[in-house]
């Protein structure tokens, strides 16, 4: 049966979603006053964009089964708490390694965001609306990276990038105190009998793993092939518009709040055309998907100084879109691929592999472009990558492709 109370809780997780995500991706519209005032090179910048993703990729699965085990309500407050400690940790950082550290700290934080927020929608939506609401939840993502991309480089420019890493640690924590307190009444709803805290995880973390293709294709291959083309989006749109179009620094922030409000978007409306268009059919649509994202980066690589405006703006709009659409049905298909009881766990494994992937993103992609001194090298290749994990995710599903909820 159908809580009318689940928009509210929904509403709730999209508002902590927000908080977090503007202090895990506070780092990317700074990337020009990181590299003047502190000297980094692309590879080092490329650490420091993806020292958020470490923390996900040791405690996401831990941050999971303690869900599934205490609730939602409990873990909240404590991975907010961590992602304010290290966004004043990072504003008082002197170079690399305290920068690393403190961004390592923050990604722990937000490691327990997604585990919590899944399974708050396993237990109050039905599986024909997870898509949906897990699009709408994860909006609050590039929502909260719009908001730091187009205020904090103002901000840096008034007071110093510090300054700037301060402003976001005091915002997140408003919007975490906010969530935490509107959040109490709701989690003691007595409407919610489909599974509780005690009833859904077992004392032993290791024994929900149940390795297998489906696994590896859902979560490995296509898990990777999404979040790191999304990622060097994200993290290069500033110094590649910077570098190769010659755009302000303060310009080339608006167009990366460009990207993140795109992906917003992106994630609730393709959320709706996986539930109701591809009618759950979770295999065609990240299959369609990825094809559509991988030509996207492609013609993105191709700006060029001379590109026009509008070609400019519709392409990064466009990209946006795309590239941060596939979380809904991503996370839909892992959780029935998992089993509902089990959601918490599977939000933390998904974000385990995906944080590895984030992890290493930004460095080959700094990498290829030091080595190549293109761009354009660096973007196609990781189109080729996304393209490779469609081919193999279509291959693998077999009759499911089209049947939808069965993957093999």
């Amino acid at each position: 049966m159908k809580n009318k109370k689940r928009w509210h809780v929904l509403s709730i997780f999209l508002l902590a979603t927000i908080g977090c995500s503007a202090g895990q991706m506070m780092a990317p519209p700074l990337a020009p006053f990181l590299m003047r005032d502190l000297h980094f090179s692309k590879i080092e910048l490329g650490l420091v964009f993806s020292s958020t993703s470490w923390g996900p990729i040791t405690t996401a699965i831990l941050w999971g089964w303690l869900t599934d085990r205490i609730g939602e309500k409990s873990v909240l407050p404590l991975g907010a708490g961590i992602v304010v400690l290290g966004l004043v940790a990072f504003s008082c950082g002197t170079g690399l390694a305290t920068l690393v550290l403190s961004g390592l700290l923050i990604g722990t934080g937000f490691a327990c965001l997604l585990p919590l927020t899944n399974r708050g929608i396993a237990v109050w939506f039905p599986a024909s609306e997870r898509a949906l609401a897990i699009g709408i939840k994860q909006a609050g993502v590039p929502v909260g990276a719009a908001v730091v991309a187009a205020f904090l480089p103002p901000l840096a420019l008034a007071g110093g990038w510090r300054f700037a890493v301060r402003m976001t640690a005091l915002f997140t924590f408003i919007l975490g105190a906010v969530s935490v307190a509107l959040y109490w009444p709701a989690a003691k709803s007595k409407n919610i009998s489909t599974f509780s805290c005690g009833a859904t995880a077992t004392s032993n973390p290791a024994a929900y793993l149940r390795p297998g293709k489906k696994v590896f294709v859902i979560i490995i291959v296509l898990g990777l092939g999404f979040i790191m083309v999304q990622h060097v989006v994200q993290g290069f749109t500033v110094p590649y518009f910077q570098e190769v179009l010659a755009f302000s620094e303060v310009t080339c922030g608006y167009y990366l709040a460009l990207v993140q409000i795109s992906g917003g978007l992106g994630r609730p409306v393709y959320g709706f055309v996986n539930d109701y268009l591809f009618k759950g059919r979770h295999p065609a649509s990240l299959f369609s998907l990825a094809l559509v994202v991988a030509g996207a980066t492609l013609l993105f690589s191709l700006l060029a100084p001379a590109s026009s405006f509008y070609l400019v703006l519709v392409l990064t709009f466009v990209l946006g879109f795309t590239s941060m659409a596939w979380f809904g049905p991503y996370y839909a298909l892992l959780t029935e691929a998992l089993g509902s009881r089990r959601a918490g766990f599977a939000g933390g494994l998904g974000q385990t592999i995906n944080s590895a992937g984030i992890a290493a993103a930004s460095p080959i992609f700094g990498w290829i472009i030091d080595t190549t001194n293109s761009y354009r090298v660096a973007f196609q290749a990781f189109a080729a990558w996304l393209v490779f994990a469609a081919v193999l995710l279509f291959i693998c599903s077999g009759k499911s492709f089209l049947r939808g909820k069965d993957f093999p």
